[in-house]
């Protein structure tokens, strides 16, 4: 009789720890989901506030900043085309050809609120 109830003490207190586990899980993954989403919403302002999207002329120098933000991003394909030349696909790579000091017309593509292409021509 003394086993029965030693293995019924085990087996709550068994239960009652999983319980408590699970429960601490579920609260972990709030957090990193809270976390997760503050850090989505933190790089949609950086980049909003780093990387001017919404003019239509625009400096070499917002060009090459454009650029460099979004040269890590392969989603995002960025072209220039300089006066004189052909429309050239740019990343960190050929960035210095880009004069800082030059007007530049841009044209946005966008797939919802994601950017997808940039096209800037040279004034």
């Amino acid at each position: 009789m003394k086993e029965l109830i030693f293995e019924v003490i085990i087996a709550i207190l068994a239960l009652s720890l999983l319980i408590v586990v699970i429960t601490v899980f579920r609260g972990n993954m709030d957090i990193v989901g809270a976390a997760a989403k503050k850090v989505n919403d933190v790089e949609k302002v950086k980049a909003e506030s780093l990387v001017q999207l919404d003019k239509n002329i625009v400096s070499g120098s917002d060009v090459i900043s454009v650029v460099r933000y979004y040269s890590n991003s392969p989603d995002v394909e960025i072209y220039a085309e300089l006066k004189g030349g052909s429309l050239q696909k740019y990343d960190k790579t050929n960035v210095s050809q880009i004069p800082y000091d030059k007007s530049f017309k841009a044209e946005y593509t966008r797939d919802g609120e994601m950017l997808k292409k940039v096209v800037y021509e040279e004034q």
